[in-house]
């Protein structure tokens, strides 16, 4: 039997309710359940010191978010000496290496990997344009829905209640520019002359202070609007019970959860045309895209005028989000990947 590799992942966050700390979470669960080993450390959350012992220790590394990673191992005066992998999401592909002076200071770390894995060909592509020719050590391997069991919270539920009306629309997102939550705000309120009882509603981590305090005062001046900041990922079903419609407005993603749990859920999603979202939503078939105001306006009404369009969309989103984005499925996917840079370094060593 071929002894597996020690995994150390490495990500920004683990503690916090952020986009990196849930897809953290996520991987130590699925690589706990297929029986790989697998320790994981916050660079932005724990000592310093305690990341290098780990590092000491690791047969491969698997860092979550580029440019976040190589500032870290900068700081810490340290390079990885085992094969790494690097996992591109959000923000390090859609917008540090579009920057020419961050993508050249980064252009070393990213060539030197021993495999760099995307969510999408989005990412491959956007990867490629960047630093040509890479393509070929890029792998694709699309983000997992956890199905952990949702926990029950009286007060949450009550709370989410007393905010409810006809239709529900929900944002789950992180408070911050690139996520454009307050986009929709004049559909909605037009909306109000057909749907007087409409409530929207959403929910994440304040990430951008100027964010968080423009959300509070749109939500304070509109009574059927609301701010709830972000919850652990198990109390996140409530939210998806609670709405009709959960829109994405996101001017850029790498692949969103938010909506693969919708879609898992089947609740409508309503999602902005980008590479991230496009990925995920296929226009009409599991949900609708929209790339401009007047579209979304369209769309939306589109999904609260026609039960029929969203059992069909639902029904089909929730077959896709099974097919293609298992958590296990994605756990077995990175193990090849470890597996097989380890392999290749072996035969490396030996040749030299």
């Amino acid at each position: 039997m071929t002894t597996l590799p020690n995994v150390l992942f490495l990500t920004p966050y683990y503690q916090s309710r952020r986009g990196n700390a849930t897809t953290a979470r996520r991987l130590e669960a699925s690589m706990k359940r297929i029986g790989q080993p697998f320790t994981l450390f916050a660079y932005e959350e724990e000592p310093e010191a305690e990341g290098l012992a780990k590092l000491a220790e690791a047969d491969v590394v698997h860092a979550l978010h580029i440019r976040r990673t190589y500032e870290w191992l900068q700081l810490a005066d340290t390079a990885l000496q085992m094969p790494y992998v690097l996992t591109s999401g959000g923000t390090d592909i859609n917008v540090d290496i579009q920057q020419k002076q961050k993508a050249a200071d980064l252009e070393a770390f990213v060539r030197q990997a021993d495999r760099i894995s995307v969510f999408s060909r989005d990412g491959v592509k956007k990867l490629d344009q960047a630093y040509p020719e890479l393509s070929r050590h890029i792998s694709i391997v699309p983000q997992g829905v956890d199905p952990a069991a949702a926990v029950h919270n009286n007060e949450l539920s009550g709370w989410l209640q007393t905010h409810s009306g006809t239709p529900n629309i929900l944002i789950p997102a992180g408070l911050r520019s690139v996520k454009d939550v307050l986009f929709g705000l004049k559909v909605l309120e037009a909306l109000r002359v057909r749907f007087p009882s409409i409530q929207f509603m959403i929910v994440g981590e304040a990430m951008e202070e100027t964010v968080k305090q423009e959300v509070v005062q749109a939500a304070e001046a509109r009574r059927w609007m609301h701010y709830h900041e972000g919850v652990e990922m198990e109390l996140m079903p409530a939210f998806y019970e609670w709405a009709d419609v959960v829109i994405n407005t996101s001017l850029s993603e790498g692949q969103p959860m938010a909506v693969l749990e919708a879609m898992m859920h089947q609740i409508p999603v309503l999602a902005r045309r980008n590479g991230g979202n496009e990925s995920v939503i296929q226009d009409g078939k599991n949900g609708l895209l929209f790339g401009d105001e007047r579209t979304f306006h369209e769309q939306l009404e589109k999904l609260l005028d026609n039960p029929e369009l969203k059992k069909k969309l639902t029904g089909q989103a929730k077959s896709d989000v099974l097919e293609r984005h298992s958590s296990d499925k994605e756990a077995r996917q990175y193990q090849s990947i470890y597996k097989e840079i380890c392999h290749a370094g072996k035969e490396k060593d030996s040749s030299v």
